[in-house]
């Protein structure tokens, strides 16, 4: 054998073995959310169970902290480099007040289509037409006219 069919060895070798055979894909929340959901008894699953089989939510909703969420999501990417989402899944935990699960509603890619959302405008917390915000606008437009007279 010769130097050329060493070196051709070595170079399909190191091509071969760099390239991977597992999926990439990325996940994010938890792994196995549908089976793992099925653990979960209404009436009878308290908030502690639920925090041990799942850990700690950051999806809850404010101030009771009564609805919680758990999501899991898993993409890849296709051989043209393009996400393609293989699970898009949604747990919602719905607890009393004593902290015994109520409700429970799995979603996933097919459920998602039918929930109805909330078209109703939310209002900001920030000044509306009152005489502070009236007032300061006066102020700042008075102070630019005066920057500007300065400045000419």
């Amino acid at each position: 054998m010769n130097i050329k069919n060493y070196t051709t060895i070595i170079l399909a070798s190191f091509f071969l073995f760099s390239c991977s055979l597992k999926e990439n894909s990325k996940v994010h929340g938890l792994l196995n959310l549908e089976k793992r959901q099925e653990l979960l008894k209404v009436g009878y699953t308290n908030q502690n169970d639920v925090i041990a089989e799942f850990g700690e939510t950051l999806l809850k909703e404010y101030p009771e902290e009564n609805l919680w969420a758990y999501i899991e999501v898993v993409e890849k990417k296709n051989i043209y480099g393009k996400k393609e989402m293989l699970k898009n899944n949604l747990l919602l935990l719905e607890f009393n007040s004593k902290g015994i699960l109520e409700n429970k509603e799995f979603l996933d890619n097919k459920n998602f289509k039918n929930i109805k959302f909330d078209n109703s405008i939310t209002q900001g917390l920030a000044i509306n037409e009152t005489f502070s915000k009236k007032f300061f606008s006066s102020v700042r437009k008075r102070l630019d006219n005066k920057v500007k007279s300065l400045e000419q």
